[in-house]
């Protein structure tokens, strides 16, 4: 049998389709797939200029369960895989691969239509400019959706019957994405704290006061994490509460929504609608390796225990389930769908409550996530139930007249009654693709989570994974990070080096200082200012940080015009701010102004050029005051060891008091320890270092608890070299 599926693959190969020759595991899945997918590139692009062909350009991901619904009902239609084969060239991109060409059609796309997102369906004509767009089309159409077929046949139309219609559209969008890209302004922002102050005031007004979030009151939420971390460390600063109480009601309210895999742990990708009750249902791991570190960070900042058990959850999942055997952490799990059965595996009904839960448990799971008989989805159809609860578990006991420890006792056993069905289904797959910014931010969440347990396997896991990012992704001498790796035939890691993308240099560059903030070990150091160097020296052009450019043979092609690179935060945080911080966090460390100074530029031209302002421009709010402001870091010291986190907008260190000032000098010769405050038995130092002139810094608020209070003590830590 399986002698038999290669031969098949190698003569649909043969026959043009690429198959055969992808490494994507997300494009080897199109395997039973009757529309005949060409490879993305230069010849596929000439040969429809020579056939008059339109091309049909679709977008997706493994873990992107419309785009799952799509390839299963739409491309394995025989009616619908003809007219695509006789009248287009179809080519088929995984995102993850070619994040580039993704960014620059969806661009296009929201330009001309107004939405964005995956899976991406494009029409382009033969020079690589889009004519028409949208995201997911069904195989059936209803009063507010085309289907995939009626707009099949009205793109047939149109390009044979009404080319020169077509040739101004296409021109049209092209040069509004150029515009929107690559020139032009509509404001003036400022070079200094006032744009602090305006990112903040704007995420107020985003802000979803009901549900936490930020978007509409009635639309879909994603978690935009980065502006909760920018809301967190402003608190952490300033004392502002409005900003605390922001980031309480968006994390409270996504630990009780459905959003939160409340039997497994870990966060799906977004809420459906605006209460974060139904997600879709995929789970990635950016999303969750973020939602990590800002859960730790609050219960940091906040002391509040639900913050840290929803993060262990989180880690728990991480490590559990996508943590593959090679040590590299895989992207995502789809998200479990089945015809007509939408998050199959991660809902229940009424039913299978009553009967696989023990009587107690199973009325205290039906009352607190609201299981109903009939459930149905946003659309009406009928579902499974979501588990998400309209208050706290603490406030829940409260109103049942339980004790905390006797709530949690009972969900206990309801949950592990739960799990013991998920246990006899199928799980969603993992894809097993390994991408490099992914696993360096996961790396880094989980030596904050080593701050937080003190466990030695948490830490184990941040120190293994940063030396397998080194062993695995860097080229060129330290110099540059490649994006993402397969398993190989024989179960090898395969490098798949098609683009160099900007978030996986800043990344592992952001990886590498937490490591060196952890052991002290100057091999981290070198490591970073290597790759640093390599980022000065393809990214930075004078003016600003960009992707490198696509592929010499692509080049010609129009939509490569378009920039490529992201100002503001979406599925990963800015890439262009992130490098910029990192930047600035090496050159508070080494003292080298050329970092400084290419970051400053940077800063320099988002002010310039950015078309707007608000949420999801945290990352360059945070880059920009750690610029303006210097670097602040918070020790925490334990035992005689030496550990790290993130706060605010750089980098911390973490030790023991009396080994500050060596420790310090000895990493980072001319910075000078100004001030420090003991608090609780864990001895955490709280301190302000800057290289050059000392100034006075007043720590930020910090809720601290009485007994803590009582045994605190402040001292002031010799200034270092």
């Amino acid at each position: 049998m399986r002698g038999t599926c290669l031969i098949l693959l190698l003569l649909w190969g043969a026959q043009g389709g690429l198959l055969s020759a992808q490494t994507s595991p997300y494009l080897t899945t199109a395997e039973g797939e009757l529309v005949q997918w060409q490879p993305w590139g230069k010849a596929t692009f000439e040969r429809a200029a020579k056939e008059h062909k339109p091309i049909l350009l679709y977008i997706g991901a493994a873990w992107c369960s419309s785009c799952g619904l799509m390839d299963r009902d739409v491309f394995r239609n025989e009616a619908v895989a003809r007219k695509v084969n006789q009248h287009f060239l179809p080519i088929k991109l995984d995102r993850e691969l070619r994040p580039d060409l993704d960014y620059r059609y969806q661009t296009v796309i929201g330009a001309m239509e107004e939405v964005s997102g995956w899976p991406l369906t494009v029409m382009v004509d033969h020079d690589s400019k889009a004519f028409w767009g949208a995201t997911y089309l069904p195989l059936k159409g209803h009063v507010m959706q085309p289907s995939f077929e009626d707009v099949l046949d009205d793109a047939i139309q149109q390009y044979s019957s009404n080319a020169q219609e077509v040739r101004k559209t296409r021109e049209h969008w092209h040069e509004e994405a150029l515009l929107y890209s690559n020139k032009g302004k509509r404001f003036v922002l400022p070079f200094d704290l006032r744009l602090d102050e305006i990112v903040f005031r704007r995420m107020q007004r985003d802000f979803d006061e009901r549900s936490g979030g930020f978007g509409l009151a009635s639309g879909p939420k994603a978690p935009n994490t980065e502006a909760l971390a920018y809301l967190m460390a402003r608190w952490e600063r300033t004392g502002d509460i409005g900003a605390l109480t922001m980031v309480e009601k968006a994390l409270g309210s996504m630990q009780r929504g459905g959003i939160r895999d409340h039997v497994e742990g870990g966060f799906h990708r977004f809420g459906a609608d605006p209460k974060w009750y139904v997600p879709h249902f995929e789970k990635l791991l950016v999303s969750n390796a973020e939602l990590l570190r800002v859960y730790l960070q609050a219960h940091r900042s906040t002391g509040r225990a639900d913050f840290r058990n929803t993060a262990e959850e989180i880690a728990s999942y991480l490590r559990r389930t996508l943590l593959h055997p090679c040590g590299l952490f895989a992207t995502s799990q789809a998200a479990g769908d089945e015809p007509q059965r939408p998050g199959w595996y991660y809902t229940f009904t009424r039913q299978e409550i009553e009967t696989e839960i023990p009587l107690q448990a199973a009325r205290l799971v039906k009352d607190f996530f609201q299981i109903r008989e009939n459930p149905r989805d946003l659309l009406g159809h009928p579902t499974g139930n979501v588990l998400y609860s309209e208050v706290s578990r603490m406030e829940f006991a409260v109103q049942k007249g339980q004790s905390p420890q006797e709530f949690e006792r009972i969900l206990s056993t309801g949950l592990d009654a739960l799990r013991r069905i998920r246990a006899s289904r199928k799980a969603p797959s993992v894809e097993p693709l390994f991408v490099a910014a992914y696993n360096a931010m996961a790396c880094s969440a989980f030596g904050d989570l080593a701050q937080i347990t003190q466990a030695p396997e948490d830490e184990a896991l941040a120190a293994n994974l940063a030396e397998r990012l080194v062993s695995t992704f860097l080229v060129e001498n330290g110099k540059r990070v490649t994006h993402a790796a397969v398993l190989g035939a024989d179960k090898r890691l395969v490098l798949l080096d098609e683009v160099t993308w900007l978030n996986d240099q800043a990344e592992v560059l952001h990886c590498f200082l937490d490591r060196l903030a952890v052991t002290g070990d100057p091999l981290w150091l070198q490591r970073a200012r290597r790759l640093a160097e390599g980022i000065l020296a393809w990214a930075f052009d004078g003016t600003r940080f960009r992707d490198a450019q696509p592929p010499l043979a692509e080049r010609s092609l129009a939509v490569s015009t378009i920039d490529r690179t992201p100002m503001h935060d979406s599925l990963l945080p800015s890439a262009e701010a992130r490098a910029i911080l990192a930047l600035i966090r090496l050159a508070d460390l080494t003292g080298e102004q050329r970092f400084r100074s290419s970051a400053k530029k940077g800063l320099e031209h988002f002010v310039a050029f950015a078309k707007q302002i608000g949420s999801f421009h945290a990352s360059f709010a945070v880059a920009l005051r750690a610029a303006l402001e210097g670097t602040f870091y918070r020790l925490r010291p334990i035992g005689q060891g030496a550990s790290c986190h993130t706060w605010g907008r750089s980098m911390c260190l973490s030790l023991a008091p009396e080994r500050s000032k060596d420790y310090l000098a000895k990493l980072a010769p001319g910075f000078r320890v100004l001030a420090g405050k003991a608090l609780s038995k864990k001895h955490e130092v709280l301190i302000a270092v800057e290289h050059g002139t000392p100034r006075e810094v007043v720590p930020p608020a910090r809720p601290v608890k009485a007994e803590e209070a009582q045994r605190a003590t402040t001292e002031t830590l010799t200034p270092g070299k």
